[in-house]
């Protein structure tokens, strides 16, 4: 996706799934590795028409992780092309895998400069000599090289306890040094780059629990799911979102109140409706969700001679409401009780 002269893609997509009825379709060549992690006993690479799909990490070692659950990781090349979304929908139906939840995205957007006309090694420098002032407070990680000038090429915000992790670093330059990705290189014809200068990529890194967003619009908490694969406003709007808390900068005029000093301006976005929220565990804003989760569940104990019509209805209803891991996680822990207690009158 192109936006002022931006690239914004999903470069990274590991999703938690309910594995219990897993049976890979025949178009797919599932490898089993000799070994696993440290977490999971079965470790599969799973190709598609001779290109690496995805992974599978299966069979946790540890009761800590629920039983019959796993990890399926895209391949970094899948996340690139437009049929991601459908291929990935596609293959968790086929294989009778049920999605609940996302453990880890990466969004990025790559540039060559800032809208500003700043290039991303000064933005560095200036934050190294206390020109510019990130809003906020937390760690960072600056890495550079040291030759006739100062080459600096990487800065992060974060540690690696962090929910969220906000990288700005060459890209260019890492492919070059590491493996060269045709797929992304050629994501970057659209750029207006008539020097040929090295591709800058600003990238965000969230953990489950950072991919609960606010719409302030309407109100509504929503979480981050397959479809941000096919919906290029949404990966826009949480982009911004995580810019505007993780990634902005004060000029510094040396006053002593830094909210005081003007912003500098890197993107020429609008502002988002959306913000990046954690959901405090003393506020339940599941209860209605729970309350309709098991009176579906028990509807068919409650009374005789439910069509069935209606039941399979309550199933696949309660089967859409567990896709999101909070619910799942309520609907597991409860499940039995249910189970236990006679409604039927």
């Amino acid at each position: 996706m192109n936006t002022h002269n931006l690239n914004i893609s999903v470069d990274w997509l590991q999703l938690y799934c309910d594995v219990s009825n897993i049976e890979y379709s025949g178009e797919f060549e599932v490898k089993k590795l000799d070994y696993g992690t440290k977490h999971f006993i079965i470790l599969e690479e799973i190709y598609l028409q001779g290109s690496l799909f995805a992974t599978m990490l299966r069979q946790p070692r540890s009761d800590i992780i629920k039983a019959h659950t796993g990890i399926l990781k895209i391949s970094n090349s899948l996340l690139y092309s437009q049929h991601a979304f459908n291929a990935i929908t596609n293959f968790v139906n086929l294989c009778g895998i049920h999605i609940l939840s996302i453990t880890r995205i990466d969004i990025a957007i790559d540039f060559v400069k800032f809208h500003n006309g700043l290039t991303p090694s000064n933005l560095i420098k200036g934050f190294m000599r206390s020109k510019y002032l990130k809003n906020g407070r937390g760690k960072y990680t600056i890495i550079g090289e040291q030759k006739n000038v100062m080459d600096v090429s990487y800065l992060r915000f974060g540690t690696k306890a962090s929910e969220v992790n906000a990288y700005l670093y060459n890209k260019s330059k890492e492919m070059r040094e590491t493996v060269w990705k045709n797929y992304i290189a050629e994501s970057w014809n659209t750029l207006e780059n008539k020097n040929r200068s090295d591709v800058w990529r600003l990238e965000f890194s969230l953990k489950s629990k950072a991919t609960t967003f606010l719409n302030k619009e309407n109100g509504e908490i929503e979480q981050i799911n397959l479809s941000i694969l096919d919906d290029n406003n949404q990966k826009t709007e949480l982009l911004k979102a995580l810019i505007q808390r993780y990634f902005e900068f004060k000029i510094n005029d040396n006053q002593k109140n830094k909210t005081r000093m003007k912003a500098l301006l890197l993107f020429k976005f609008n502002k988002t409706g959306f913000s990046n929220i954690y959901l405090p565990k003393a506020v339940d804003i599941y209860k209605k969700d729970k309350t309709l989760l098991k009176n579906l569940y028990i509807l068919n104990k409650e009374f005789r001679g439910v069509d069935k019509i209606v039941v399979e209805s309550t199933r696949n209803v309660i089967s859409y409401m567990r896709t999101h891991s909070y619910l799942n996680n309520y609907f597991e822990s409860k499940k039995d009780s249910w189970d236990k207690t006679t409604y039927r009158v």
